[in-house]
Order: C-alpha cells, then sequence, then structure tokens
C-alpha cells in the first residue's frame, strides 16, 4: 500500500539521516583537533623563530599553509554534508506529515464506508422528526439512492 511505501521511504530516510549525521559529527571533531594542532604549530613555530634559520622557517610556513588548505577541503566537505542533514530533515518531517495525512484520511474513508454500509443494511432508516420528515444530514450534501448498493450525492 501507499502507507506501506511512505513508511519504508521514511525509514530509509531516517537511516540516511542518522549516517550523514554520524558523518557531520565525526567531521566537525576532526576539523577541531585539526585546527588546535595548527595553532600549536604556529605557537611552536614562532617560541623557535630565534632557533630556526630562515629556510627552515619558510619550510615550515609553507607546510603550515598546505594544512590550512587541507582543512578548507575538509570545511568545505563539513559544510555540504550539514546541508545534506537539513534537507534530509525536512524531506523527513515532510514525508511523516504526507504520511499522518494520508492515514487520516484513509480513516475518515473507512469510517464514511461503514456508515454508509450500516445504513444500507439497516435500509437507510433514520430518525424522524415531528412532521415524520427524516432528520439525517449529510455535510458534503444530500444522498439520493439510485440503487441499494449505489449512492449519489447531489
Amino acid at each position: 500500500t501507499i502507507v506501506e511505501q511512505l513508511d519504508e521511504t521514511i525509514e530509509s530516510t531516517k537511516l540516511k539521516l542518522e549516517n550523514m549525521e554520524e558523518s557531520e559529527q565525526f567531521l566537525g571533531t576532526r576539523i577541531r583537533r585539526y585546527r588546535n594542532m595548527l595553532a600549536e604549530h604556529q605557537i611552536r613555530l614562532q617560541e623557535k623563530r630565534v632557533v630556526l634559520s630562515e629556510e627552515d622557517r619558510e619550510r615550515h610556513l609553507k607546510q603550515q599553509e598546505r594544512y590550512q588548505l587541507q582543512i578548507c577541503d575538509v570545511i568545505d566537505i563539513h559544510k555540504n554534508i550539514l546541508t545534506e542533514v537539513e534537507i534530509l530533515r525536512r524531506k523527513l518531517k515532510s514525508l511523516e506529515e504526507k504520511r499522518n495525512d494520508l492515514i487520516f484520511k484513509r480513516d475518515e474513508c473507512e469510517e464514511f464506508l461503514v456508515e454508509s454500509a450500516r445504513l444500507d443494511l439497516d435500509g437507510c432508516t433514520s430518525p424522524l422528526d415531528a412532521h415524520g420528515d427524516s432528520v439525517m444530514q449529510l455535510e458534503m450534501g444530500v444522498l439520493n439512492r439510485t440503487d441499494p448498493t449505489e449512492l449519489e450525492i447531489s
């Protein structure tokens, strides 16, 4: 059924969302560690400024730049994952709302069909008012019986 298909889609979306959130958390932690390592490296480099030759200092600065660029790549990936996580959250919310709405409408239709069948079995009897007229009213219109098994809304 459609509800089962929606349930399957919701479950697969939840699984994707969990995986993306784990990746996001992993990369977030990794980025913080890289930034701390770079800061520590920068501090050590400044402390050794007097001891290092100009050539060694240049080498360390270039290495520091390479690390900064690598972190930027990881940060871009992290941002993309954050975007995907938000998209998946919205999709999941929308799917769950659609599922709940579909179930609600299905249940309403089922109640209508059950009541309609009951009326068919009871011979469409309804309470009479003081003048002997039927007091049965429907919100959507008046039901006209064209055949014992068919109802027509007018």
